[in-house]
């Protein structure tokens, strides 16, 4: 049983690496399931079974926000004026650059504007590219298959380990490890790479291990 301070120092280091991870995604993306379940794995490893994944990703979002939310230390340079320059002398130059600068903008505009319209017509020529191209035929369902049969392959190697598990422990008369079957899981879904949004639930598992035991020549 880890003392508090160990347990929250643990805790902490798993939510600081998933925070670094997600500062290195595009700001549209999120943490996938697989680094929860990584984080996971290392809580339960620390011997942390009390903190569930949404619990766990409330705390990745809180001190994501916190970070985020740290005000600006930047300082705006000073302006500094010389022993022989005068607030009114600088003010000047300042209206004389303004006025420079809105010329030269004009002056910019007007070049652009009289320009041939070939980017615009380069632009149009790519869209519709774009729009002929897109994904081959075929492609969309092939993936389901694939994710499918990952899927299918994942549930069996998690029903054959877990029944040779239970099969040794029940021989040497002691109960598999707390969470085995969790743990178990996880593992299995990032070893086939099943996607996130696939389910695999505990009563499914334990529900082919009952038809498994019950009638292993079908199995």
């Amino acid at each position: 049983m880890l003392d508090k301070g160990l347990r929250k120092a643990v805790i902490n280091q798993v939510v600081d690496d998933l925070i670094s991870k997600k500062k290195k995604l595009p700001p549209q993306r999120q943490l996938s399931r697989n680094d929860y379940n990584h984080a996971m794995l290392r809580l339960h490893d620390a011997g942390i079974f009390d903190i569930e994944r949404t619990s766990l990703r409330q705390k990745v979002k809180r001190a994501f926000g916190n970070e985020a939310a740290e005000p600006s230390t930047h300082v705006p340079p000073s302006v500094t004026l010389n022993a022989n320059e005068s607030p009114s002398s600088t003010s000047g130059a300042s209206s004389i650059t303004t006025s420079t600068t809105c010329t030269d903008s004009s002056v910019a505009a007007s070049t652009t504007s009289a320009a041939p319209s070939a980017n615009s017509t380069s632009t149009a020529s790519s869209v519709s590219t774009r729009k002929s191209g897109g994904r081959p035929k075929g492609t969309t369902d092939a993936a389901k298959h694939d994710a499918k049969q990952r899927h299918k392959k994942c549930v069996n190697s998690i029903v054959t380990e877990y029944v040779a598990e239970k099969k040794e422990s029940d021989d040497s008369l002691k109960q598999l490890p707390h969470h085995f079957l969790r743990n178990l899981i996880l593992r299995k879904r990032t070893e086939y790479k099943v996607k996130d949004d696939i389910e695999i639930k505990e009563r499914t598992i334990y529900s082919r291990v009952s038809r498994h035991m019950k009638n292993p020549e079908k199995h």
